[in-house]
């Protein structure tokens, strides 16, 4: 294939050797543009194909999917996508779907861009999701979906044919309908497994039903038209702003979302949108910390907490000290320093020091807790405080501090923690936590008070030397769920590849308080390479992993896996799996939520 400077020096040859003609001319100049345009790489295209049922043969009309697909067209051409049909596809036949969906599978090349949109019933059954066209008479029980029903399957499987790309579903299909008889479908759409380059989105959890709105627009459809617009908001992060919209209106429909992309995903990019974007948008965030309150109170204020991602590549802009705070039900801090311990330019001993005010209207007794489980700490590539037998005991310093100190109400006392690593300190941001126990003197009432602190800057000398065995990412590789994301921010080998470490922010995306606890057996947290390598005596760190981090809403904290490989590790590409308990605070169940990664690069 010809590059553009071979093209233009052909033309340059041509035009210094002798004198031609002015035809002779035309017609080199019209081959060179010819040349030039093969040359030129091509850009991808945005195809979408976007179809909206709402009159039924059978099951219940709807009130909004038409105007969901109208409007959502309306907005997809404004943002560069060419339609299937050059519009939206509104009242579709099973036959009719079918083929709309074989279009979109031909018009879609390798590289490009491919939208799925439907609003309409859908239904779960036999480990795959189906979208029911309007001629549904014939669908009298889960059987019949294969037939008479569309497989939400197909559209991946037709895009997944041509190659390369990246390739969107949105299911507004979370309707409040079941097939009659005693083999029915399920109530909603269930979580499909998104191919890698893909991403899924769902209206509603599984077996959660989606509110068809009172307006125009059904209310995940309406607002994710709503945030679309936003420039160089990440696809990943424009669902987490549509889930905390949606639960506040509706608390029963958690919308949710699949995604194995391998690079960053804009709707709308920014003008300059980053090869490696941040957690809320496309442009550099300002740092974020995050607090966790006392789990008891329903009446605790929420501080409110942004959120904050470091690349592989270019750490997350730090944030001044005094942006560093925390304020609770009971006492507020404030960070007032960061440093190494003295005589360490480049330590294993991290100091910080903070002030902390009685925020109470009662007379309350505060007693930190020095144990190494209830103070921790790690960096964003992986680094542990307190871990290792070698890295010494994580403490705490505070007046009095084994029998607790007294604070009045507005009373204020300096607290120092000291959290020790095992080798020099490489990282550039510190997540910690520290556990105080905390009791009402007037009403004798014993509380749990943790604080977590996220994205601390470490002292950077003029010269950092390279984190050991730090590995790029083409991009960072992110899961999410209605309960919390997970970002990938550095992956490393060390000991000769034996060991790889993981490191990643996670980040509540649930609309409440969540506990969140690593399951750390091998069985739930498991590793291999392309090659069939495996990890075992795996192990994995999060902020009091034992017990679990409680996190509110949009708070942030760090999580690092240890995998250990038998022998040296030969292969390049890396997929893993672990295991979550995740229990909300207004409900029952601990709900084992796996989360998966494919494809970490290791060379």
């Amino acid at each position: 294939m010809p590059s553009l400077s071979c093209c233009l020096d052909v033309l340059r040859c041509f035009l210094t050797r002798r004198r031609h003609s002015r035809q002779q001319i035309g017609r080199v100049i019209l081959l060179m543009l010819a040349l030039i345009q093969v040359a030129l790489p091509a850009q991808a295209a945005r195809i979408a194909l976007v179809i909206g049922n709402e009159r039924y043969e059978k099951m219940p009309a709807l009130r909004n999917p038409a105007n969901d697909a109208a409007d959502m067209a309306a907005k997809l051409q404004a943002l560069g996508f060419k339609l299937v049909g050059d519009k939206a596809h509104q009242n579709q036949t099973a036959a009719q779907m079918k083929l709309l969906i074989r279009s979109l599978g031909q018009a879609a090349k390798s590289g490009d861009e491919a939208l799925f949109y439907f609003a309409g019933h859908g239904l779960s059954g036999d480990n795959d999701n189906y979208l029911i066209p309007v001629d549904d008479r014939e669908i009298q029980a889960r059987e019949d979906l294969p037939e008479f029903a569309v497989s939400a399957r197909s559209v991946l499987s037709r895009l997944e044919d041509r190659g390369g790309g990246v390739n969107v579903l949105i299911l507004d299909a979370c309707r409040n309908n079941r097939l009659p008889g005693k083999r029915d479908g399920s109530r909603g759409l269930s979580r499909m497994a998104a191919p890698v380059g893909s991403f899924i989105a769902y209206a509603a959890s599984e077996g959660q039903t989606a509110d068809d709105g009172s307006g125009r627009n059904g209310l995940f459809t309406g607002t994710l038209l709503q945030l679309m617009d936003e420039p160089g908001l990440r696809i990943d992060d424009l669902m987490g702003r549509v889930l905390q919209i949606v639960t506040t209106k509706a608390p029963d429909q958690h919308p949710m979302w699949e995604a194995k992309l391998t690079q960053p995903y804009y709707l709308k990019p920014a003008e300059s949108a980053p090869s490696v974007g941040p957690v809320n948008s496309g442009s550099a965030p300002p740092a974020a910390v995050a607090a966790a309150p006392a789990p008891v109170p329903a009446s605790s204020t929420a501080s409110s907490a942004s959120t904050a991602s470091a690349s592989t590549n270019a750490p997350a802009a730090s944030p001044a000290l005094e942006e560093i705070a925390y304020k609770g039900r009971f006492f507020s801090v404030r960070v007032t320093g960061v440093r190494f311990q003295k005589g360490q330019q480049r330590g294993r001993t991290v100091v910080v020091s903070a002030e902390l005010t009685s925020t109470s209207s009662k007379e309350i007794r505060l007693i930190p807790e020095g144990k190494n489980y209830s103070i921790s700490g790690q960096t964003e590539i992986g680094e542990l405080f307190g871990f290792y037998r070698d890295s010494g005991t994580n403490t705490v310093s505070i007046k009095d501090s084994y029998n607790g100190i007294l604070l009045q109400p507005g009373q204020s006392i300096l607290i120092t923690w000291q959290l020790h690593s095992a080798s020099a300190v490489l990282g550039r941001r510190l997540s910690m936590r520290s556990k105080f126990s905390l009791k009402d003197t007037e009403n004798n009432q014993h509380l749990e008070a943790p604080i977590v602190l996220h994205n601390l800057p470490l002292p950077q000398e003029s010269a950092d030397t390279p984190p050991d065995g730090l590995i790029p990412q083409p991009a960072e590789p992110v899961f999410g769920n209605q309960h919390f994301r997970v970002r990938v921010t550095a992956v490393r080998a060390l000991k000769g590849g034996r060991n790889i470490v993981v490191a990643g922010d996670v980040t509540s995306t649930a609309r409440g308080y969540i506990w969140l606890v690593p399951v750390r057996t091998n069985h739930s947290m498991s590793a291999q390479t392309e090659l069939g390598e495996e990890f075992g005596d795996n192990d994995v760190s999060i902020t009091d992993s034992y017990y679990g981090v409680l996190l509110e809403p949009g708070q942030t904290t760090s999580v690092t896996w240890l995998l250990h490989s038998s022998d040296e590790v030969t292969g390049s590409r890396l997929s893993m799996t672990s295991s979550f308990f995740v229990k909300e605070l207004d409900g029952r169940d601990r709900i084992e939520t796996p989360i998966s990664f494919s494809n970490l690069r290791l060379r």
